[in-house]
């Protein structure tokens, strides 16, 4: 089975927690012997997004404000003929509606984890309202699977007329090797640093 993850963004910093869920989910999926591959973008302001992941392929940006990505047809069209299934995180972007598109004409299977993102709040509200009527509802609605990271997006899937049954609750999951530590005093050097911050707010 080939995996196909597709996000707006791999930078770690500015990216938040949907890059860090794609990439743990990447990670976990190669070390299982699955085949796993991003399609991102570009990060305009940096060099490079994210150095140590393999299997990436990233789009170049043309437009930093909202993300467009330069319509590589080939590549693109080649990575979703060779997936098995598309997954799509986050919701408000453009790079999801464009793979949606094209999963739909090959007949591909995809599933859409908006990680927190589904509730229309904040700024481009009135982007986001056009987006949802010219094809984020479609989106969600074809999905083979939807993702909710809590029972409140779980609703929010249902209001948007998502089938019940397409709806799984996937918790933000811990990655057990970033907490390894066998030295006991960088350990305790980090507690002391935790408990400094905690007493200094």
């Amino acid at each position: 089975m080939k995996i196909l993850h597709i996000n707006m963004s791999l930078d770690t910093v500015t990216g938040g927690g949907t890059v860090e869920r794609v990439l743990q989910l990447h990670k976990a999926f190669l070390k299982l012997g699955i085949e796993s591959h991003i399609l991102t973008i570009t990060n305009p302001d940096k060099d490079d997004d994210v150095l140590s992941v393999s299997k990436v392929t990233k789009l170049p940006c043309i437009n930093k404000r909202w993300f467009i990505p330069f319509p590589k047809l080939t590549t693109v069209k080649k990575l979703v003929e060779e997936a098995d299934v598309i997954h799509l995180m986050n919701h408000w972007t453009l790079i999801n509606a464009w793979i949606y598109l094209l999963a739909r004409k090959l007949g591909k299977p995809y599933l859409i984890c908006p990680a927190g993102a589904l509730t229309i709040f904040g700024r481009s509200t009135i982007k986001k309202h056009l987006y949802q009527w010219l094809i984020g509802k479609n989106m969600l609605k074809n999905a083979s699977a939807v993702i909710a990271i809590s029972p409140h997006e779980m609703g929010v899937f249902e209001e948007y007329g998502v089938d019940s049954r397409k709806i799984h609750q996937i918790p933000n999951g811990v990655d057990d090797d970033d907490f390894n530590c066998n030295n006991p005093t960088h350990f305790e050097r980090h507690q002391a640093l935790v408990q400094y911050h905690i007493f200094s707010l």
